[in-house]
C-alpha cells in the first residue's frame, strides 16, 4: 500500500475509513473501517469484497437491515 494512503487512513482515526477498488475489493482499511462490516475479517485478506459480503455473508443481514 502506498505510504500516503497509509498515512491518510491513520490520520482519520478513530473514524472508520477504507479504500475500495472499482470491483468493490477492500484494498486498505483502518481498524474502524474493517469493523463496520461484522464478520468480514473472518475470511482471507485477498477475498474481502463488499459486494460479496453484502449478498452472501450471513452477518450482512444484521448490518444492512430493511
Amino acid at each position: 500500500m502506498p505510504r500516503h494512503l497509509k498515512l491518510l487512513l491513520e490520520t482519520v482515526r478513530p473514524n472508520p475509513a477504507h479504500v475500495v477498488s472499482g470491483s468493490m475489493d477492500i484494498l486498505a482499511h483502518n481498524p474502524g473501517g474493517l469493523a463496520l462490516y461484522a464478520g468480514i475479517a473472518d475470511g482471507p485478506v485477498r477475498q474481502r469484497n463488499l459486494a460479496h459480503y453484502l449478498f452472501l455473508h450471513p452477518a450482512a443481514r444484521d448490518v444492512f437491515t430493511d
